[in-house]
């Protein structure tokens, strides 16, 4: 028996080149490499690299692979040199990365890093990893606020002047000190935080109402009450030099959890009440749906969505509904950014969205993924609506062996079709179609699909009959959409199964109908899973 021994060869070429371009100091070149998605010992010499060169215009590289790059290892280097290089450019990736990576290795690594840079744009951010459901994660941001609040002890102590004129020594006055309270403490030298705070954690005592006092040795750490002798033993053992006494600590100023906290003392009760519930996040951009009455505060809304939520950077609201075959809805922009493109990721997938040019609603994110799982290894899927590729691409990352047909007929959601594809790196086993998708299925995927995806619950009926035609003689299984109303259930089936046997086919068996999401009061987008056949 032979064994077959990898070829690294391509690596080593590669490698040879981005030393020598390290060691020219040209970033562009390895953050080309980055970009082109190599192995991963490559990739993550890449941003140890970029890491090395300690300069500015390597920060845009670094942000990429730590919000695309597909490896957890990857992106947790890229944390760790963007706070290795502490440049304050980097914080609104690492704030993004801390808030959403599915890896707590990232999450606590990034939150490490905003520490390290030391800006006060984090604080909000860190203030809200406190709640992060793993303990790692909620250690690091403590640990990174109590380097925050040294710092800005730093900043606000009586400098004095050099001697003026007069020859008199002149002092900058600092802002009035916060009410501070009295409270049980116990101080640690600031390299031993970490296993403090988890000590005390561990034992309930630590007192997060109240913020750290750190100098340049040592941290003092707030506790709810005087330990007991196995506490003190407990926390002794990861930190003999551990000291206990009772200091001034100012009280933590509480980050709002929800817009509705970051409004009460802004907006009165009457307009509190007519807020929306909900709104749609895309990538970094947030869509409100306000009603008339509310426009005029709506600056002060999106200010506080802002802040609750640090990882949004442009606010718009709704101005119309989805219409025309690009079905796209008009915004209005309110605050932030003025842009409508993003980057959305989903369930490990990362998508290019542009809200002005193509079709995309996160509420669909469960949907996407319940039809992706129900595809099995070896089908050919034609999804007739494909937007900028959701439904394609997730079920595309999922199995080897599946071929998509993705087809829509505006130009532009194509084009990010197209693009989602690449930067997936699923381009054989997805094949973008423009064009109509009656026209192209008559053409070139005429009786060849296990599966049809219809999702254009506003005109699908009109799709049905190149639907059913799309699929193999021996039939397979159609993903209908629609809006329905108060007999949702018995509406949807009639609906589908009726235009199924007008077309020449057999409703064979429904295999289930569900809600997907409410689109206006008694009103719901509908999925309806069918079994088709060819009619005798």
């Amino acid at each position: 028996m032979t064994t077959r021994m990898t070829d690294y060869s391509p690596d080593f070429d590669t490698l040879e080149k981005m030393e020598w371009a390290f060691s020219k100091g040209d970033v562009a070149y390895i953050s080309k490499v980055l970009d082109s998605r190599p192995s991963l010992v490559l990739r993550i010499h890449g941003v140890c690299m970029l890491a090395d060169m300690k300069r500015e215009d390597a920060i845009p590289a670094l942000a990429r692979a730590l919000r695309e790059d597909p490896s957890p290892l990857v992106r947790h280097e890229a944390a760790f040199a963007m706070g290795q290089l502490e440049f304050k450019s980097g914080v609104p990736s690492l704030l993004e990365a801390m808030a959403r990576d599915e890896s707590v290795l990232v999450r606590h690594e990034s939150a490490v890093a905003l520490g390290s840079i030391g800006d006060e744009r984090a604080r909000p951010g860190l203030m809200t990893a406190l709640e992060d459901v793993d303990e790692d994660v909620r250690l690091s941001a403590e640990v990174a606020l109590a380097d925050l609040e040294f710092l800005r002890r730093l900043r606000t102590r009586t400098e004095i002047q050099p001697i003026a004129e007069t020859g008199q020594l002149t002092s900058r006055k600092t802002t009035p000190a916060k009410r501070q309270v009295e409270r049980p403490s116990v101080r640690v030298p600031r390299s031993k935080a970490q296993p403090a705070i988890q000590s005390l954690i561990k034992t309930g005592i630590l007192d997060r109402q109240f913020s750290v006092i750190t100098d340049d040795q040592t941290v003092a750490l707030p506790l709810m009450r005087d330990p007991n002798e196995i506490e003190i033993d407990e926390l002794r053992k990861l930190v003999p030099s551990a000291s206990l006494g009772v200091e001034d600590f100012e009280p933590r100023k509480r980050h709002p959890r929800t817009f509705e906290e970051a409004l009460a003392e802004r907006l009165s009760p009457d307009i509190l009440s007519r807020l929306p519930k909900s709104f749609d996040v895309v990538g970094d951009i947030t869509i409100l749906e306000l009603d008339s009455g509310l426009a005029v505060y709506e600056t002060v809304i999106a200010g506080a969505i802002m802040e609750v939520h640090p990882n949004v950077r442009a606010v718009f609201a709704k101005s119309g509904e989805v219409s025309g075959a690009e079905r796209i809805r008009p915004l209005r922009y309110i605050a932030g950014e003025n842009r409508t493109h993003t980057i959305h990721k989903e369930y490990g997938c990362l998508f290019k969205v542009d809200l002005s040019k193509a079709f995309f609603s996160p509420r669909l994110s469960t949907e996407h993924q319940r039809v992706a799982q129900m595809v099995e290894k070896g089908e050919r899927v034609i999804d007739m609506f494909a937007g900028v590729g959701p439904f394609s691409i997730l079920t595309a990352k999922r199995l080897d062996e599946v071929r998509v047909e993705a087809i829509d007929s505006n130009p532009q959601a194509v084009e990010l079709l197209q693009e989602n594809v690449r930067a997936n790196k699923v381009e054989s086993k997805v094949h973008a179609h423009f064009g109509d998708a009656r026209e192209v299925i008559r053409k070139e995927l005429f009786q060849s699909a296990s599966r049809v995806i219809m999702n254009h619950p506003s005109a699908s009926k009109d799709f049905v009959k190149e639907a059913c035609a799309a699929l193999q003689p021996s039939g397979g299984t159609i993903h209908y959409y629609t809006f329905a109303g108060e007999n949702w259930e018995t509406d949807s089936r009639n609906d589908i199964e009726h235009v199924v046997k007008e077309s020449g086919y057999v409703a064979e068996r429904v295999l289930g109908i569900h809600r997907v999401r409410e689109v206006a009061p008694m009103r719901w987008q509908v999925a309806v899973d069918l079994e088709v056949a060819r009619g005798q």
